[in-house]
């Protein structure tokens, strides 16, 4: 959606008023798909470059159902919540690919339903 400032508002290219409807999509995003716990220090990201983001905050199998059920309850837009752990967890400058792949395929799924993320 193409919105753009008019005085107080924001309209889309056609002149109308667009209400922006959002909410935060996170889940257990903070955290890792596989780790094991998060309650003691032991073994608590002892080798970080095993760990994976993928699938946070739900599964790609899943977001049809969850972005339709935001879109039916009036949202619009969605503020993704990633962590910078989760795309370089491995290391500086080494970037989770599997996990970029999955947030891109996230994206285009929610436009689908006509949310902007």
């Amino acid at each position: 959606i193409n919105i753009m400032v008019h005085g107080s508002d924001f309209k889309d290219t056609a002149g109308r008023t667009v209400l922006l409807r959002g909410i935060n999509v996170a889940g257990t995003s903070k955290l890792p798909i596989n780790s094991p716990n998060t309650h003691t220090l032991e073994g608590f990201h002892d080798n970080t470059r095993d760990v994976s983001f993928v699938g946070r905050p739900f599964p790609l199998s899943e977001a049809p159902q969850h972005f339709r059920r935001l879109r039916c309850w009036g949202f619009n837009y969605i503020r993704l919540v990633i962590t910078w752990e989760a795309v370089e967890h491995a290391g500086p400058g080494i970037y989770d690919r599997k996990y970029l792949e999955y947030l891109t395929k996230l994206v285009r799924i929610a436009k689908d339903f006509g949310i902007n993320v």
